[in-house]
């Protein structure tokens, strides 16, 4: 099995990447999925309250995190989320690696913090999504509600993409075109790892 990362920054259209790839057929495991079904773990909860100091919320019967105030301490202190990051991205990754288990020929996951974490070196290739800024952001604000000066302050806290090498097992998959641009581009990129 060769293990496949998918990464890009916010807003890049790592999750329309990850979309095609699964409509040609393929495996493909989201870091962020892996992260919401975790938090559906009432001790993992638990164990975040308290490493981040904030209470758990009870929410539909359930315990857990209160998201905003979440946000609100790790985007604005790069410490706090170093720290969260520590914690929740080895366990991530325990449970993508588990499901990536008698998965052949291509196995494909979606790590947003693939760089910064250095969990490159855990795959085979890397399909790096890059989008122009402006798209990014729109897109973001669109999609997550969020202000420019929101997504700029998540973009700043992420890897720098357009300034950093990113290794030569990376794959650029450039994402400025159509859908159907887009679509191709993925294609080809897939079929070159056959």
């Amino acid at each position: 099995m060769e293990k496949i990362a998918i990464t890009g920054g916010i807003g890049s259209g790592k999750s329309t990447v990850s979309e095609i790839i699964r409509d040609m057929g393929y495996t493909v495991v989201s870091a962020d999925k892996a992260y919401s079904e975790l938090l559906l773990n009432e001790e993992f909860v638990k164990e975040i309250c308290e490493l981040m100091k904030i209470p758990p919320i009870e929410k539909d019967g359930r315990i857990t995190i209160d998201r905003k105030a979440l946000s609100a301490i790790v985007f604005s202190d790069k410490n706090q989320l170093s720290r969260l990051n520590d914690f929740t991205h080895p366990r991530i990754m325990n449970e993508i690696f588990r499901r990536a288990k008698g998965v052949e020929p291509l196995f494909f996951a979606e790590v947003p913090l693939l760089f910064e974490r250095g969990y490159e070196t855990e795959f085979d290739n890397v399909f790096v999504v890059h989008r122009r800024l402006d798209l990014r952001l729109s897109e973001t604000m669109k999609r997550d509600g969020k202000t420019e000066a929101e997504v700029r302050k998540v973009i700043d806290n992420q890897f720098d993409y357009e300034s950093n090498k990113c290794g030569n097992k990376s794959i650029i998959i450039e994402n400025d075109g159509t859908i159907d641009e887009l679509r191709s581009k993925v294609y080809s990129a897939v079929n070159a790892l056959l």
